[in-house]
């Protein structure tokens, strides 16, 4: 279901990050597309109204949560105007890394995280 959510927002990779801005979701329909897949995702989402560019973004945003992605907004300033630049990507848990175990000399044990 999120690979059809992120598909709504352009055509990305799995497991990369990847950016987006306001304008690409006007520009490639993203409402409309989001709509037409409404009825999938209410089985995981409760039923809203998507009018805006903004709604996209909440709903991308709720589905990213429970997932191990987060979304990040940058204000840029080009010629005066405003553009929010979104990023989504994995996120960072330093819980999650695994020591390596590598055996040294004299049956001494050395832990590496990397």
């Amino acid at each position: 279901m999120l690979k059809k959510l992120i598909l709504c927002f352009g055509n990305f990779k799995h497991n990369t990050t990847f950016y987006f801005t306001e304008k690409d979701i006007i520009n490639n329909n993203s409402v409309h597309k989001i709509i037409e897949i409404m009825p999938d995702l209410m089985k995981f989402y409760y039923p809203v109204k998507i009018e805006t560019p903004k709604d996209c973004i909440t709903i991308l945003e709720q589905f990213l949560q429970p997932l191990d992605y987060s979304l990040s907004r940058v204000d840029k300033y080009i010629c005066g105007d405003k553009y929010y630049f979104y990023q989504v990507s994995k996120k960072y848990n330093p819980r999650k890394i695994q020591p390596i175990l590598i055996k040294a000399e004299k049956k001494n044990i050395v832990y590496n995280f990397q």
